[in-house]
């Protein structure tokens, strides 16, 4: 079931989730946040291993709840400059004005969450196995964090978007093998 190796690994991502909602500087938590879960992630996959593929698009899944959340809050955002993250005003200086940035204050950390989770939302809508109901609605969560990577106008992203809806396309249209 359980032993004192999961208690330490659930115990440090209980304290990167608090540290997420306590942390003075709101991309340093983001990102110790989501290096403590990828840890663990990578802990419990090596331990336990993903024994079917539904694991792995529950991850996935997440992932994708995670980016709609921040991208909602992104614009939420944009309509209210006078919100605060953590204490900072993240739209009213800089060269960051008018850019969507979700809740990382960087528009090229939130552009490359975006751009990941469509390429992840799109892989589930068009090659998982659940109702196509879901996988229009996978699609459509895809085509929506394409437009927050867009708004980010972070080139790299376009660049890395563009690279994985290539390889995607590439994929899905690859010859199968009779079987």
């Amino acid at each position: 079931m359980g032993d004192l190796a999961d208690v330490a690994a659930l115990a440090f991502v209980i304290y990167a989730v608090a540290r997420y909602f306590a942390g003075p500087v709101e991309w340093e938590g983001r990102l110790e946040v989501l290096v403590a879960l990828a840890g663990a992630t990578m802990f419990w996959t090596g331990r336990y291993a993903i024994t079917r593929r539904m694991h792995a698009v529950a991850v996935l899944v997440a992932l994708i709840i995670v980016a709609v959340g921040v991208s909602i809050f992104g614009v939420m955002l944009r309509s209210h400059p006078e919100w605060t993250v953590y204490g900072e005003k993240l739209h009213l200086h800089g060269p960051y004005v008018g850019r969507l940035m979700g809740t990382y204050g960087c528009p090229n950390h939130y552009g490359f969450l975006a751009a990941a989770t469509a390429l992840a939302a799109f892989s589930v809508g068009c090659f998982s196995r659940f109702s196509w109901v879901v996988r229009i609605l996978f699609t459509y969560v895809g085509l929506m964090l394409v437009a927050g990577a867009v708004l980010s106008q972070s080139r790299g992203t376009w660049l890395g978007l563009m690279a994985g809806l290539l390889f995607l396309a590439v994929f899905a249209l690859r010859p199968r093998a009779e079987g």
